[in-house]
């Protein structure tokens, strides 16, 4: 089988030998992207996130949730990776996760196949602007339901939803709701900030 020709693509078996060989990569526009360390307050704020989120999801039988892991974008659920970006958190729901592990029997050793439904970027102070932005737009154009970026310097969060261009800021003591992404799922920022 030949790589097709219209995209710059990888193998998804090349992808797995360059992630083990090289580390964290990015696959974007033919390019792979080294994954920038995470410094510790971005690292503390995603392991909050991810515990509150996954506990939520685990209560009740939503979907599944990852940290720091790769999810790529295939040609046509085929073998052949055109994307990949690794989130700090991404949550699939249990259908769509159920689906890959179908389509994939070999699931447990490759990155998850398919756009999460749901994204956070824990954004860290060392993070340009133009690079979270174009992150982000690169996560919405991807097909992400919902996305909130966290800057827990300045105790904010931002909201994104596909096809519309107005975000949404929250901090103190607002309540995020994930509905219906994740459904019931909110997140207190004051709690969540809190030192």
């Amino acid at each position: 089988m030949t790589a097709p020709t219209q995209l710059q693509t990888l193998s998804l078996d090349e992808f797995v030998e360059r992630y083990g060989e090289q580390g964290p990569f990015e696959y974007i526009d033919g390019e792979m992207i080294p994954v920038a360390p995470q410094v510790s307050g971005s690292g503390y704020f995603g392991s909050e996130l991810f515990f509150s989120l996954s506990l939520h999801v685990r209560q009740h039988n939503l979907g599944v949730v990852f940290t720091d892991t790769p999810f790529v974008i295939t040609l046509d659920r085929s073998q052949w990776v055109v994307g990949s970006r690794t989130p700090d958190v991404m949550f699939y729901s249990t259908e769509r996760f159920e689906q890959f592990k179908q389509d994939y029997p070999d699931w447990k050793s490759i990155p998850v196949v398919g756009v999460p439904d749901f994204v956070a970027e824990i954004v860290s102070p060392t993070d340009r602007f133009t690079k979270v932005s174009s992150k982000i737009s690169r996560y919405m154009a991807d097909g992400v339901k919902l996305l909130w970026a966290f800057d827990w310097e300045a105790k904010t969060v931002q909201v994104h939803l596909p096809g519309s261009n107005q975000i949404s800021t929250h901090s103190g003591d607002a309540t995020l709701s994930a509905n219906p992404i994740i459904p019931a799922y909110e997140l207190k920022l004051a709690e969540f900030f809190k030192d």
